[in-house]
């Protein structure tokens, strides 16, 4: 069997939590020895994908016919079908390039969605690996569609009409599965690079004798993100001013107002520099609205040593105390007692999912 992976973050510029899913994807695809296939990221950013869609003008001329569609059908907004038809060319084009029997079919905010109609119009088989259920996403915006309701559409029947779909975690998968779709779940791990250097980082914590404060970690360019690291850093101010805290991750330096004594701001900072923050950091304090999806902090943040202190009401780190991953309150968190070991979450393989996928084409 031979297969077609499209992702949708991998070798993007900056790291987040959508490029370590899409690389850990891409490198348990690599390790299946007996399959046939090859990774490829064809989305373009829209001056590229325009230049792209320019050179192949009845590739084009057929987009937007279909995306002309979409916008009758399923609620793209005019904007939406215009971007739909020059970015999905070079999506089509790589189809065109590349001979499989499967295309397992990563989905993002975009035009990922609407394409899923795209392969079930043309008899395509794809399995989809959503990283969130999208239109579960609070305050997510999309502007390619009219209106919340025509995304919700357009994604649960993308999911329906797959042969398989591959959730990030069991609390998505039963949603998936409650919206007809027919799911397993391929949980988050780290790739081998990255489990290498987590496995340094909780090797330096192991030796240390004190720590040196509390830690909020992350990614906030997506609205919960922001919303739960906002919403924590106004409740610290006005109930533990006290308490250290420093702040770093790609988009943190929106906070910078909240720079204090206390509160130490860093924004954006390389891997070298996150880990040493790891190494240093007491817990590292988590304020995640509900959302769909699983935060890949958790899973490394554990395989790194460090203890979490999950103030939200996040179902996906229910049931994690024996790892480390202990839901607490903000009212709590100033004798808050942190274990100094933990169990390490095990590995997973998601080999023999992927290859009885390949050779059943699971209706």
């Amino acid at each position: 069997m031979k297969y077609l992976h499209l992702s949708v973050f991998d070798g993007h510029a900056s790291r987040h939590g959508g490029t370590r899913r899409s690389e850990q994807l891409r490198e348990v695809f690599e390790g299946l020895d007996d399959a046939e296939g090859r990774t490829v990221n064809p989305y373009l950013a829209i001056k590229p994908a325009l230049r792209f869609a320019v050179r192949h003008p009845l590739t084009l001329l057929g987009t937007l016919a279909f995306s002309a569609r979409l916008y009758a059908t399923r609620g793209l907004s005019f904007l939406g079908s215009l971007q739909y038809a020059v970015c999905s060319v070079n999506l089509i084009k790589t189809l065109e390039r590349h001979d499989f029997d499967l295309v397992f079919h990563e989905t993002a905010p975009g035009i990922s969605i609407p394409f899923m109609r795209y392969l079930a119009s043309r008899g395509i088989p794809y399995v989809a690996m959503p990283h969130n259920i999208e239109y579960l996403v609070p305050g997510q915006v999309m502007r390619a569609f009219r209106g919340n309701h025509r995304i919700y559409q357009t994604e649960t029947e993308g999911y329906r009409q797959a042969l398989h779909v591959l959730g990030i975690c069991e609390f998505d998968t039963a949603i998936l599965r409650c919206g007809g779709a027919n799911a397993s779940t391929l949980e988050y791990r780290p790739t081998q690079a990255d489990r290498q250097r987590f496995a340094r980082i909780r090797a330096a914590r192991e030796g240390r004798t004190s720590f040196g404060g509390m830690l909020l970690l992350g990614t906030v360019a997506n609205t919960p993100t922001f919303n739960g690291v906002k919403a924590l850093l106004d409740t610290l101010h006005t109930t533990h001013p006290e308490l250290r805290v420093t702040v770093a991750g790609y988009g943190t330096e929106a906070f910078r107002s909240y720079q204090s004594k206390t509160v130490n701001v860093l924004g954006s900072v390389t891997e070298e520099q996150i880990e040493a923050l790891l190494i240093g950091a007491t817990v590292l304090l988590i304020n995640q609205p509900q959302t769909t999806g699983f935060l890949t902090k958790i899973i490394e943040m554990n395989l790194s040593g460090v203890p979490q202190a999950i103030i939200s009401d996040y179902f996906q780190a229910n049931g994690l105390n024996r790892y480390g991953v202990i839901k607490t309150t903000v009212e709590s968190l100033h004798r808050l007692e942190v274990p100094a070991r933990f169990e390490s979450l095990p590995a997973t393989d998601a080999g023999p999912l992927l290859r009885r996928l390949l050779s059943e084409k699971l209706p």
